[in-house]
């Protein structure tokens, strides 16, 4: 076995490492022991005793101390480490992901793929070395206005879509002003804008509504199940061209003018699958895009001021104008 060399990720590259060496003398047949490899490895015999213990635990490793020989041996002389071969910028690639998890600050999936991609680089076949501040630290991603979510709500929500059951919530609906207690099949955990939302059924209603987790103010996961294969959810369906976070029942289909330095910016990026851009020969850049609540996309738009200007529906024009004029009034306090 080949030394892995993961370089930038000292969380992990010690500790492979030592199972590398480790693994190499063992299976040289030398019979090292305790104070053997400690002294090869730089480290205390109690180091040492963990490096065998995650082995032989977590790698599955046949590894045992043999009296007579006064060494650690493998009973099973056939077994090997993981074989894996990944090139530098797959491992690369792991790697910068990991950063991607790790920015939404509030998931607790970041510490399992943390865990993962340590076991996987341990049965790399090949020595890797990513350069001495790492790689995968010249890569960084931020996301902004982050929803603050209870760690607790992810983790319950998980367990109940992975056993399929029910779950029952006080829930603080915003738009109401009040507090009400749902009885939940959960469906689907999707993240919009920064928020995390669940999609599922009210088994009270029937309906089927869109949660925003950081508006749950209690959660209890309940021992009742639920058959989400007779559920009939259909997740496409469901979304369908929704990109934000709004969903509802009804279509609109909006087209806004962007001038100035605004009709350059909203070109460059893709804000919503269903968008279609025209540049007008004035030189403005046409938007239009399909959403299922105006209120998803009346924020976007309040955000370009004055270079954004709504051409349609109405109802659209309507509530920008209203929202303007209560900005203004609030000014004038």
């Amino acid at each position: 076995s080949k030394l892995v060399s993961v370089q930038g990720s000292s969380k992990f590259r010690t500790r492979w490492r030592h199972v590398a060496i480790i693994d190499e003398r063992v299976r040289g047949g030398s019979a090292p022991n305790c104070n053997e490899l400690s002294r090869e490895l730089e480290v205390c015999s109690r180091t040492v005793l963990r490096d065998i213990e995650f082995m032989r635990y977590d790698l599955g490793a046949p590894i045992e101390y043999d009296p007579a020989r006064n060494g650690y041996v493998y009973t099973e002389p056939s077994w090997s480490l993981p074989n894996i071969r990944l090139t530098e910028g797959e491992l690369l690639a792991m790697a910068v992901g990991e950063k991607v998890v790790r920015a939404f600050g509030d998931s607790p999936w970041a510490k399992r793929l943390s865990e993962a991609f340590g076991k996987i680089t341990a049965g790399l076949s090949e020595r890797i070395d990513i350069g001495p501040e790492g790689l995968a630290s010249r890569f960084d991603f931020a996301f902004g206005g982050i929803a603050i979510v209870d760690e607790s709500v992810l983790a319950t929500l998980e367990t109940a879509i992975r056993e399929n059951r029910h779950v029952q919530m006080t829930y603080n609906r915003l738009d109401i002003g009040d507090e009400k207690k749902y009885k939940i099949e959960p469906y689907l955990l999707l993240r919009r804008r920064g928020a995390w939302y669940l999609v599922g059924r009210d088994c009270k209603s029937g309906h089927k509504p869109m949660f925003n987790l950081s508006r749950i103010r209690k959660l209890k996961l309940l021992k009742s199940q639920f058959d989400y294969a007779l559920s009939g959810f259909d997740r496409k369906e469901y979304l369908g061209d929704l990109a934000w976070a709004y969903h509802g029942q009804e279509e609109y289909r909006v087209a806004i003018n962007f001038s100035g330095k605004a009709a350059s910016l909203v070109e460059e990026r893709l804000w919503h699958p269903s968008q279609k851009l025209r540049r007008l020969k004035d030189g403005r850049l046409r938007f239009e895009v399909t959403v299922h609540h105006l209120w998803d996309i009346l924020p976007w738009i309040l955000s370009w001021a004055s270079e954004a200007k709504v051409i349609k529906p109405q109802q659209l024009k309507t509530l920008v104008k209203s929202e303007i004029r209560a900005m203004a009034a609030g000014l004038k306090k």
